[in-house]
């Protein structure tokens, strides 16, 4: 197909652009992500390193395997503490890793040039803002990065190559269930070459080693229950197809969702590759490395769609997208082997990749933004957490600015027990590790409106709001006349009874805001009572109503008179 790709430019040029624009890709990534914070996921893991040990470790997470992530989590908590920007290093150094691997793969199969088209793109993949912004990547793209490499060393051929390829999908599967894509990958690698019964051990080593875990974690009280269903596999392949177009449409930047309505290219693209394959599978040699290869992405999708759960596991969802893409580049490129772009595929190729590089920065870019918001919530929610002694309330926190995984975030931390108990191993992490919210110090430092947010969230925890009170409270000091005006009073130390002789009132309160945010419900004449539980800030409440005739006494003392009356 014209003049080989590999004449223009040498591999070492090539491999040296890919080094200098993985490095560029980090600096950017660093910044996009600057003053971001833990994913819920990664609360899961700060919540669970206390008292870490291997049956710990062992425990499904939402029915996966990550006994690499807990490892590698408990020993950055103990040694970095909560400060986020290491485990942001790790998620971008396992990008790069990822792509690193990706990269030897397909140039060894269409050349350095060609390969270096979508590598460019998924330093920067923002189709996938989760895994590359966050330390979570590491969890998603480790056991990718591992299963490329035993690809890798099982083009050796021979034992060492053998011995570390197993090593590896060991690790791959003890990371995260994609690992088992690349370990199907291996097994029909293995099974149809001549060495199928000295070899079987490669992949059949930790295939066991997983359906043995597997069975023993269903027999565990902590197993996470599972969304599979026999029926769901027969949405494999539609999820498929549909799994594809939202790769192909990710990498070429075409899939950009504000501009999706005006043509959607996924379908068209999907096709194509469609189209492509089966071309390949009539005209080309079809040997045991395509087969092996096509069943690497095949058995993901199959995976994937097992557990479908909308609205939240879907094929077109962003959690699954760079996973995915990379499966699917290791088929193409090893369907495409040996084929060499003359200077207009290039050009055409490089274009795509403009395309895709520019609407993936932009999208990443955004995606930073949104974190940050994310990271202002979360540190509110978790602040007001510690400093209500890891007591989580009834419902969710309020939302932020229309941002935030507080919900998700909530039911990762709430124990067993359900509504109102206490997230005991929260406290327990942030006594040991630290806390990766706000402290009281903080606050002091930060906007009114987040200081607002976390008067709001303490409200939710404790459920602040008066009640009515039975009988007549004595003991209450009067604050204001007769005449309706706004006053403004401390809370005594657990509660209150407010008196507003002038008739219902609401009742506002604030602690660390400037603003009375809290709504804390009406004061009827006869009076109403406000418990509030007392916590590790030494800052008092703050109430307002705009009444007459308002007295305030002690909870307590009010109580005790009202039964003595």
């Amino acid at each position: 197909m014209g003049e080989p790709s590999g004449r223009a430019i040498r591999d070492s040029d090539v491999r040296r652009l890919l080094l200098v624009a993985g490095l560029a890709g980090a600096a950017l990534v660093l910044w996009f992500g600057r003053n971001t914070t833990f994913t819920p996921d990664e609360m899961a893991l700060f919540q669970g390193t206390p008292h870490l040990d291997l049956n710990g470790a062992l425990q499904a997470y939402n029915g996966h395997l990550i006994l690499v992530n807990r490892l590698v989590y408990a020993a950055m908590f103990h040694a970095f503490g909560t400060d986020y920007l290491p485990f942001r290093v790790l998620g971008y150094a396992t990008t790069l890793l990822t792509v690193g691997v990706l990269f030897v793969f397909m140039s060894r199969r269409v050349g350095a040039l060609v390969a270096l088209a979508p590598a460019l793109v998924l330093l920067v993949y923002g189709s996938d803002s989760l895994h590359v912004l966050t330390g979570n990547t590491f969890g998603d793209l480790f056991p990718v990065a591992t299963g490329i490499g035993a690809l890798l060393a099982l083009e050796r051929d021979d034992l060492i190559g053998a011995v570390i390829a197993c090593a590896l999908l060991c690790a791959a599967v003890a990371t995260f269930s994609v690992g088992l894509a690349f370990v199907v990958g291996a097994g029909v690698l293995v099974m149809s070459s001549p060495e199928r019964r000295r070899r079987a051990w490669v992949f059949g080593v930790p295939l066991l080693l997983y359906v043995a875990w597997y069975l023993w974690s269903r027999g565990e009280a902590t197993a996470s229950a599972s969304d599979f269903h026999a029926s769901n596999l027969l949405l494999a392949p539609i999820w498929a197809l549909d799994s594809l177009a939202t790769a192909c449409t990710s990498l070429t930047g075409l899939g950009y969702q504000p501009f999706a309505g005006s043509g959607d290219w996924g379908p068209l693209l999907a096709a194509a590759v469609v189209v492509a394959l089966i071309w390949r599978l009539r005209h080309g040699p079809v040997d045991r490395w395509f087969v092996a290869m096509l069943a690497v992405p095949v058995t993901l999708w199959v995976l994937e769609a097992a557990v479908q759960l909308p609205p939240f596991r879907e094929p077109d969802s962003a959690r699954y997208v760079f996973s995915v893409t990379v499966c699917v580049l290791v088929a193409v490129a090893e369907g495409a082997r040996g084929l060499r772009l003359g200077r207009t595929a290039l050009a055409i190729l490089f274009g795509a990749a403009v395309i895709g590089l520019s609407t993936n920065l932009f999208t990443l870019q955004r995606a930073g933004a949104t974190a940050r918001l994310d990271a202002i919530a979360q540190r509110s929610v978790l602040g007001a957490l510690s400093i209500a002694g890891g007591r989580l309330g009834a419902g969710d926190p309020p939302e932020f600015l229309g941002v935030g995984n507080n919900g998700i975030l909530w039911a990762t931390l709430r124990p067993e027990s359900g509504p109102g108990a206490v997230a005991s191993g929260y406290a327990e992490a942030v006594a040991e590790i630290g806390n990766p919210g706000y402290t009281v110090s903080d606050l002091q430092r930060e906007p009114s409106y987040i200081r607002d947010y976390v008067d709001q969230v303490l409200a939710g925890i404790y459920g602040l709001h008066a009640a009515p009170v039975k009988g007549r409270p004595r003991g209450c000091e009067p604050i204001a006349g007769p005449a309706v005006t706004t006053t403004t009073f401390p809370v005594p130390p657990g509660g209150a009874v407010v008196l507003a002789r002038s008739g219902p009132a609401d009742l506002r309160l604030k602690r660390f805001g400037d603003d009375f945010t809290v709504d804390a419900g009406s004061v009827p004449g006869g009076g109403a009572a406000l418990a509030i539980p007392r916590d590790s800030a030494p800052e008092p409440w703050q109430a307002s109503i705009t009444a007459g005739g308002v007295s305030v006494c002690s909870l307590g003392l009010a109580q005790a008179g009202s039964t003595q009356g």
